[in-house]
This record gives C-alpha cells, sequence and structure tokens, in this order.
C-alpha cells in the first residue's frame, strides 16, 4: 500500500511517513505518557462517548424562532457592513455632531460586531445540533469556550 501511495506524496512529506512495528519503535516518536496504556504506555486517559440526546436539538424543532433568529441576524450583518463602510469612509478627524461632539464610527462598528456574533451563535443553535464538545462542556453558546478539560 505504501508503494502505491508514497509516490503521489512531496518527497519531504513521504520523508516523514515512519511505520512503527513495536512500542519501542513508537517510543522512538512519541513520549510514553501520550501513549495509552493499553499499547503499552503511560497514559490512563480513556474516552467515554457521551451520545446525543433529544434535548440536544429540541431548539431546531422550532421553526418560527429559527426564522426569527436567522432574519435578525440577517438585520445585523446588514448594519454591521453599512458601519464599516462609513467606517472606511471616516478621514483622521471623526465628524462632529450636531450638538458638537465628535463621532467616532468605529463605536458603532465594534458594538454591532458583538451583535454579529450573538445573533450568529443564536442562528447556529437553532440550526445545528449540539456536538459531543458541547455535551461535554468544551464549548458552550454563551462565547466561553474552557481553556481546561475534564479528564
Amino acid at each position: 500500500l505504501w508503494a502505491m501511495i508514497s509516490p503521489l506524496l512531496d518527497k519531504r512529506v513521504a520523508e516523514k511517513v515512519c511505520f512503527a512495528k513495536t512500542l519501542d519503535d513508537i517510543r522512538e516518536h512519541i513520549n510514553d505518557d501520550q501513549i495509552p496504556k493499553y499499547l503499552g504506555g503511560g497514559n490512563s486517559f480513556e474516552f467515554v462517548y457521551d451520545p446525543p440526546t433529544d434535548e440536544d436539538h429540541k431548539q431546531m424543532l422550532d421553526a418560527d424562532a429559527r426564522k426569527q433568529a436567522v432574519d435578525r441576524y440577517r438585520e445585523v450583518c446588514e448594519k454591521f457592513e453599512a458601519a464599516t463602510k462609513e467606517w472606511c469612509k471616516a478621514t483622521e478627524s471623526p465628524d462632529s455632531e450636531e450638538d458638537g461632539k465628535e463621532r467616532d464610527p468605529s463605536l458603532e462598528r465594534e458594538q454591532l460586531a458583538k451583535q454579529v456574533v450573538d445573533t450568529y451563535l443564536e442562528v447556529d443553535l437553532r440550526t445545528r445540533r449540539r456536538t459531543y464538545y458541547h455535551r461535554q462542556n468544551m464549548l458552550s453558546y454563551d462565547r466561553s469556550v474552557p481553556l481546561t478539560m475534564k479528564l
């Protein structure tokens, strides 16, 4: 099989491929604490699959809420695009408003950028089933991504 595949690869890539026949061959390239115990290494992590449930896609079933979320997302994207165009046109000194205060188009654009993310997350919640990473609380719909994993 390798004789058929290797000619298709770049020479530098093919040189990086190695086949390990024994545990000692594996240890030449991978630290022992990263090799699973069932292969003779020192890593005791065991993957446990958490299957999806009906609860995982409950919010996808509400078609009206999904349509509202998509419409709101499109509306916010259009406002963001308009604010970006205005921001691009702005000169070094912002225009003065009628009350004499200077207007900074980047502030409105930043607020709209946050709304784009928030409305996208709402659309995502209503159009895509929660993944394994959501079920394990590695990802969430509140814009947070935990930097630690439960092991």
